[in-house]
């Protein structure tokens, strides 16, 4: 099912025409929203599952807006779910998320700046979650969620072994994401609009192609807009 939406295309009987799962959708009304949800939601809380293409396939199977709202609605349940296991009976599987999404990164030696990256990252915020106010709280949240090199799942078990209010994490996590949501379900509702218009499959999957050279762009401008943040450093939660 994971698979399914994340590729649409596969289920495509006719190559050149809609792919059949965005018709089965469809014809689901709107169980087919709710079931997307809920994949999207069960993805985002898997550490190191590849979920970008279930991005791009909510613009593709709701079209723009629509895609946009789902994805947004999947992704805060998700970090919801995350944020309270970790704050009950769930904080040894949380270390362990955060363990396994971290190790990953220092493992590879290539990648070692990115992880260096991401630990300043967390250790900034965590200052603020410290001493700062509920607004300050939401805004360091909401920073942490547009940058592109903290990974979303292990973020939000960390963000739940730290003192953050909730309604800040919420919140934070509403607004940051909802500019991704946004990014990739336009991306993604772009190509709808041209399978609808009669273009063949192929010549809108090398437009996502292209589409990905703009949002490689965009995360970069995301994480320097991230990188402002400078909040000292802390006690560690994690």
């Amino acid at each position: 099912m994971v698979i399914s939406f994340a590729h649409p295309c596969i289920s495509d009987r006719h190559w050149g025409h809609r792919p059949l799962l965005m018709d089965q959708v469809e014809a689901m009304g709107p169980a087919g929203c709710l079931v997307f949800v809920a994949v999207v939601m069960l993805s985002e809380m898997i550490p190191l599952f590849p979920t970008q293409p279930l991005s791009l396939a909510s613009g593709l199977l709701f079209g723009g807006k629509q895609g946009a709202v789902l994805m947004l609605l999947g992704v805060t349940l998700a970090a919801v779910n995350a944020f309270v296991i970790s704050r009950g009976i769930g904080r040894p599987l949380a270390e362990k998320v955060i363990s396994m999404e971290m190790s990953e990164e220092a493992s590879d030696s290539p990648s070692a700046a990115n992880h260096n990256a991401v630990a300043r990252k967390l250790a900034e915020v965590q200052r603020t979650i410290e001493t700062g106010s509920f607004w300050q709280q939401l805004i360091a949240v909401a920073l942490l969620r547009l940058t592109p090199v903290v990974p979303f799942s292990a973020s939000n078990y960390v963000l739940g072994l730290t003192p953050l209010q909730l309604p800040a994490f919420l919140g934070g996590t509403v607004a940051g994401m909802a500019v991704w949501s946004v990014l990739y379900a336009s991306l993604g509702g772009a190509g709808r609009s041209l399978l609808e218009s009669g273009v063949d499959m192929a010549t809108v999957l090398a437009g996502r192609v292209a589409g990905g050279k703009v949002e490689e762009r965009v995360k970069g401008v995301m994480g320097g807009v991230g990188g402002k943040l400078k909040l000292g450093q802390g006690k560690r939660y994690f």
